[in-house]
């Protein structure tokens, strides 16, 4: 970073002038500079998490259990349905959203747990 650069230059005159003084002050701001550079780093990857946490309170707040395929949807802001179901073991269990994947006679199966779900099923609500 240019501030690294300006440090070493401030160091180099300091020493060339013979200044100690002003040589363990540069010295000092830089460890300074340090430390809050990694302050920053700590706290960006706070946030990042924080984001990463509200994107998954949110995902959780749109999903809907559907009783009749048992199984989880996402809605919009409308509450529409939206996409394909996720598999509700690994919903409920995991805290994973998982994709079903269509299998045969209107059958879907969970990827990751090979839970079946029957969507060939009447009305039985």
């Amino acid at each position: 970073m240019a501030f690294y650069e300006s440090f070493k230059d401030a160091i180099s005159l300091a020493r060339e002038y013979k200044n100690s003084d002003l040589y363990e002050k540069i010295l000092e701001l830089q460890a300074q500079t340090n430390e809050l550079e990694e302050e920053s780093i700590q706290k960006s990857k706070i946030i990042v998490k924080k984001n990463e946490e509200i994107k998954k309170l949110k995902f959780k707040e749109n999903l809907v259990y559907d009783k009749k395929y048992n199984c989880y949807y996402s809605t919009n802001e409308d509450n529409e349905i939206i996409g394909q179901p996720y598999c509700a073991r690994c919903w409920e269990k995991e805290d994973v959203a998982i994709h079903l994947m269509n299998s045969v006679n209107d059958y879907k199966i969970c990827p990751e747990c090979d839970t079946n779900y029957d969507f060939k099923k009447k009305d039985l609500y």
